[in-house]
């Protein structure tokens, strides 16, 4: 269950629904932004070894600037951007494979537009369309399990607050392993890393905003009953274009 988001765990007809309760922290330079996140996700069996799934969440964010000649910042409380998507799971692990999956998804725009250079308005979304995709690569040491991927996200041009704004393509990568100490509990842990190119502002490109985070990931997954699990995890930034911390608790029910 803890590869639920990376692979294609349900049969023809199943439904994975789960409701997630993330805090998100990230302190710098005398900037403070906070964020706080609670929504549903779905996850639905289409055909053998294809998966649908989809998530929005609703965000509360706050930030705060501490200058020379006083605080600025602001909060904002609505809905963030709308996820959905297919996984279809390409290759079987065998002797000589593992299972490698294929995922691709489409972000759409739903929450309010972020107001450029606006240090007062806060951003619950990215305010533009994005389309990505991944592979990812299982393999599995019973009881163990060993994984990794690769992932493209593009973001479209699109105007905001007047301005247009393009750019911010990301190449992400990750891996990580999982561990079943008994039929209830699992352990896993997971790297996380991307690169994110410079953004453009009516067609000039803004120095600094080129970003490489990356992140570490640790989590407990406790299965409550057939088809329940609960699964609290933390993930530390390792690097200043990272979130310092993101606290994470979500329950999943399958039917």
């Amino acid at each position: 269950m803890f590869l639920r988001e990376a692979t294609v765990l349900l049969a023809p007809g199943e439904i994975d629904t789960e409701l997630a309760f993330s805090y998100a922290r990230d302190e710098a330079g005398g900037e403070t932004n906070r964020d706080l996140r609670l929504g549903p996700s779905v996850r639905v069996g289409i055909l053998d070894r294809l998966e649908a799934f989809a998530d929005i969440a609703v965000a509360y964010a706050d930030r705060e600037i501490v200058t020379g000649d006083g605080t600025l910042g602001g909060e904002e409380t609505g809905i963030g951007d709308l996820i959905a998507g297919l996984k279809y799971l390409v290759v079987r692990e065998d002797e000589l494979w593992p299972d490698i999956v294929l995922a691709g998804s489409v972000t759409f725009p739903t929450a309010d537009d972020p107001t450029i250079g606006n240090p007062n308005r806060v951003a619950l979304g990215g305010g533009r369309w994005r389309v990505s995709g991944a592979a990812t690569f299982i393999r599995s040491y019973d009881p163990a399990v060993l994984f990794g991927s690769v992932g493209y996200t593009h973001s479209f041009k699109d105007t905001l607050s007047g301005v247009e704004i393009e750019g911010g393509q990301s190449i992400s990568y990750s891996f990580g392993a999982g561990f079943a100490i008994n039929n209830q509990i699992s352990l896993s842990g997971q790297f996380f890393g991307a690169y994110q190119t410079e953004i453009k502002l009516n067609g000039e490109e803004i120095d600094g905003t080129n970003r490489e985070p990356m992140a570490l990931r640790s989590s407990l997954t406790y299965r409550i009953s057939d088809g329940q699990y609960l699964e609290p995890a933390v993930t530390y930034g390792l690097n200043d274009s990272a979130p310092d911390v993101i606290l994470q608790l979500s329950y999943s029910h399958r039917f």
